[in-house]
């Protein structure tokens, strides 16, 4: 499956094969697109793709390069747009100093501006997916008993306990697993910070929860139903670090390529 996560069919130089072009992508292996607002009159060509395919999805906000679109007129209306598509990014938005205009100042404070709007949306996606974490272990609470009474038919008294008290774990574990998979799978990977994950499991599952659950198993001999519960809180014990991070934006990162000479420079060089 391949998945264009940047592109601009918006762009005038489809106009005369864009529905030929985008209606042949899955055969060529493309299965989703997301659609990058760059500009003021690209956002309602952006949503349109969206409306009109399935796999495109659309990401809305003005390139730095066309920043002055942005007047004060017309902040609300963006705003209200964001809240009706639900896009799945805010974009496309940063900073380009390669020409003089707009002014950088001006380019900052509308780049600012779309870094608030984005934090807007990623607290209510927090919220969100904790919100179906806890409905989710909630409705698992409720349906312990009948699936312990269900699957339990061939099992000892001893294995049903287990069953049901494992089940019981898997509420809360369901909670901190939706948390986690926001934070680092959504968040720090799109800020560029592939690494905390990593980290984290080094840390907390390698050289903690493991080592611990195998003395507790293997030399102190613990209930099984202890074992369990301690080798599965790998994902309820990193929550605070990954919160921490989380405030902190130490996942914001520069992605872009560095140390790339000006094209004068290159020219330069390639003339001595």
């Amino acid at each position: 499956m391949i998945f264009d996560s940047h592109s601009h069919y918006d762009d005038e130089a489809f106009d005369e094969d864009r529905d030929e072009l985008l209606s042949s992508l899955k055969d060529k292996g493309v299965d989703k697109i997301i659609s990058v607002a760059s500009s003021w009159d690209s956002l309602e060509k952006v949503c349109d793709i969206s409306h009109r395919y399935s796999f495109a999805y659309p990401a809305l906000g003005i390139h730095p390069e066309n920043a002055t679109d942005l007047t004060p007129e017309r902040v609300p209306l963006l705003e209200a747009l964001i809240e009706k598509e639900r896009p799945v990014a805010i974009g496309e938005i940063g900073l380009d100093y390669h020409y003089d205009e707009p002014p950088r100042d001006f380019q900052k404070e509308i780049f600012i501006y779309h870094l608030e709007l984005a934090k807007i949306y990623a607290k209510k996606l927090m919220k969100l997916s904790v919100t179906i974490g806890i409905i989710s272990g909630v409705i698992l609470f409720f349906l312990t008993g009948p699936i312990v009474s269900i699957a339990g038919r061939n099992l000892t008294e001893t294995s049903q306990t287990y069953l049901r008290w494992m089940l019981y774990f898997c509420c809360f574990y369901v909670v901190s697993k939706a948390a986690n998979t926001v934070f680092i799978h959504g968040c720090f990977y799109a800020g560029g910070d592939m690494k905390f994950g990593l980290i984290c499991d080094a840390i907390n599952l390698w050289g903690f929860i493991l080592p611990v659950g195998y003395i507790l198993a293997f030399v102190i001999g613990a209930p099984v139903l202890v074992v369990y519960c301690f080798l599965n809180m790998d994902e309820i014990v990193k929550i605070p670090a990954e919160y921490i991070h989380y405030r902190k934006f130490g996942w914001v990162r520069n992605i872009t390529l560095k140390n790339i000479s000006p094209p004068e420079e290159e020219a330069e060089g390639a003339g001595g």
